[in-house]
């Protein structure tokens, strides 16, 4: 038997998270519950990967941000966030420039802190 696939709220398929292992990494350590608390909201806690990650780290998640992007482009907002807390995020984006900006900033440079 195989197992049921996750699905997000319209009932389209779930990110696999086998194929986006950097970005739920990133949710999980990032995007958890203390996201808030500990950077102030998604924002700053990009800038916070963007600063602690190395070379490596940054280019698989980039890399894996540009398939995202492009498998989630004709999801609703509401299966966005579904799909991302599939994958361990707890912030639900308020829009999807808000998710946009995120990835932007995820792609920008080091602050070198």
């Amino acid at each position: 038997m195989t197992p049921k696939r996750k699905q997000a709220a319209s009932g389209l398929p779930a990110l696999p998270a086998a194929a986006y292992p950097h970005l739920r990494q990133f949710l999980r350590g990032y995007l958890n519950q203390d996201v808030l608390p500990t950077y102030g909201g998604p924002a700053a806690a990009a800038v916070a990967f963007r600063d602690d990650a190395d070379a490596s780290q940054l280019r698989a998640l980039r890399k894996e941000l540009e398939r995202l992007q492009k498998t989630v482009q004709p999801m609703s907002l509401e299966d966005l966030n579904a799909a991302l807390a599939l994958l361990g995020s707890s912030w639900v984006f308020r829009s999807r420039e808000e998710f946009l900006s995120l990835v932007e900033t995820l792609h920008g440079q080091p602050s070198g802190r």
